[in-house]
C-alpha cells in the first residue's frame, strides 16, 4: 500500500495529495476538493484504488462509461492497483495519472480503456499507430506480415484446407477499422445482459456473428475479435 498510503498520509513535504489526521476529516487542495466531489482527478483515483485494496469494490460510476462485466473491471483495477504500488512516485498530474492506467490496462478493449480515463477526466494519450509496411527482420523471407490471433484449440484445425481464428480488435490492424454498428451492437449486447435479458443478448451476438466478429471470453475477459479463415494450402 505504499504509494496509496502516502497519497493518505501526506508523507511528503507540500504534498498535494489527500491526507489524513486522525480525528479530522480528509484534507485536500482546493483544486482536488472538487475533483472528489465531482469523482474525477487524480486524488479519486487513489481514493478508488485504496478503497478496492481494502473491499474488492470498483466504483459504480464507472459502469456508465466501459463495457466490460463487474469481473472484468475488478481484473482492471487489481492491475492498476499493482502498477500504483509499483511505481516509484505516485502520479502528481492527470497526464501522468492516464499514463500509468494506459500502461497497466494496454490489453484491453480500446473503447473501455478510453472510458476508464473519461470517468476519471484523465487526457487520452495518443498510441502509435502499427507500420503497415514495418516486417520484423525476424520473419523468414516472403512473409509481409504476422497475424496476432487469439489462442487456436487444436480440435479446430481439422484435415481440410483451412480453419477459422479470431483477432481481438485492440491489435492495432484492428482497432481502427471496427464500424460503428458493431460498436453500437456491443453496447446494447451488455445493456441487455445488465437488465438480463439474455434473449436480446443473444440475439445482437448473431448480428455481430453475421457482421464477422464474434465476443470471446479469453482469461475471464470479454473481447471483440474479427473472424478470419486462414488457409493451409496456397
Amino acid at each position: 500500500m505504499g504509494n496509496i498510503l502516502k497519497c493518505f498520509r501526506g508523507d511528503e513535504e507540500e504534498d498535494h495529495y489527500p491526507y489524513y489526521h486522525p480525528g479530522s476529516r480528509p484534507h485536500y487542495p482546493q483544486q482536488q476538493q472538487q475533483q472528489q466531489a465531482d469523482g474525477h482527478g487524480v486524488a479519486s483515483l487513489a481514493h478508488d484504488l485504496l478503497n478496492f485494496e481494502s473491499a474488492s469494490m470498483v466504483p459504480e460510476g464507472l459502469k456508465q462509461h466501459v463495457t466490460a462485466s463487474k469481473k472484468a473491471q475488478i481484473k482492471w483495477y487489481q492491475n492498476m492497483l499493482e502498477a500504483y504500488k509499483n511505481a516509484r512516485t505516485p502520479p502528481r498530474t492527470p497526464e501522468e495519472a492516464a499514463q500509468l492506467v494506459v500502461s497497466a490496462l494496454n490489453w484491453i478493449q480500446r473503447a473501455d480503456l478510453e472510458g476508464i480515463l473519461e470517468f476519471y477526466n484523465f487526457p487520452i494519450p495518443s498510441l502509435p499507430a502499427a507500420s503497415s509496411n514495418h516486417r520484423p527482420s525476424s520473419l523468414p523471407e516472403g512473409v509481409q506480415f504476422v497475424l496476432n490471433t487469439l489462442p487456436v484449440h487444436n480440435q479446430n484445425i481439422g484435415d481440410g484446407d483451412g480453419f477459422t481464428a479470431y483477432v481481438a480488435t485492440t491489435d492495432p490492424r484492428e482497432s481502427g477499422n471496427v464500424p460503428i454498428e458493431v460498436h453500437e451492437m456491443v453496447i446494447a449486447r451488455t445493456e441487455a445482459r445488465n437488465r438480463r435479458d439474455y434473449k436480446s443478448a443473444d440475439a445482437l451476438q448473431s448480428r455481430l456473428k453475421e457482421a464477422g466478429y464474434k465476443i470471446i471470453v479469453c482469461s475471464d475477459e470479454e473481447i471483440l475479435a474479427r473472424k478470419y479463415r486462414i488457409r493451409m494450402r496456397a
